[in-house]
């Protein structure tokens, strides 16, 4: 009877454990997923919906800071899957590149660095622990064209 408990626990925790680790937006594709399902994020950490992204964040700018005039209803970062070069050329072609949009609740106390001039080339874990605390308000999601 032991062993069976035992031979049952472990597929359980086995099938679980490949059920949940699949991340919503595996590709630059499912990005519109965030937008659908926002309500899951809304009033959640950044650093919740940063969790289910896999493609790599390759240029990051907004006004995390709360500094800019325009930030009366909050704050934004707006996550690009493509670096300023491929999204030159994107625009020169007349395209939109995928982009997630993600406003933020406005907070008096807000203690966050701004952004370097012209954003953040690529997104690290040192961004995800200096900004993953922001709660979320809306997403929306920009879709290539």
């Amino acid at each position: 009877m032991k062993i069976f408990f035992k031979l049952a626990l472990m597929l359980f925790l086995i099938s679980g454990k490949s059920c949940f680790g699949q991340k919503m937006v595996q590709s630059t594709e499912d990005a519109k997923k965030l937008e659908v399902y926002k309500e899951k994020f809304i009033g959640e950490p950044l650093s919740v919906l940063l969790k289910e992204v896999q493609p790599k964040i390759k240029l990051v700018y907004g006004n995390p800071e709360n500094s800019w005039g325009g930030a009366i209803g909050g704050t934004y970062l707006k996550f690009h899957f493509a670096d300023r070069d491929e999204i030159g050329k994107k625009l020169k072609k007349k395209q939109k590149p995928t982009g997630i949009i993600v406003n933020f609740k406005l907070n008096p106390k807000n203690a966050h660095k701004p952004l370097p001039k012209g954003g953040v080339k690529e997104w690290t874990e040192q961004e995800t622990k200096e900004y993953g605390d922001m709660i979320i308000a809306n997403i929306r999601v920009v879709e290539e064209t």
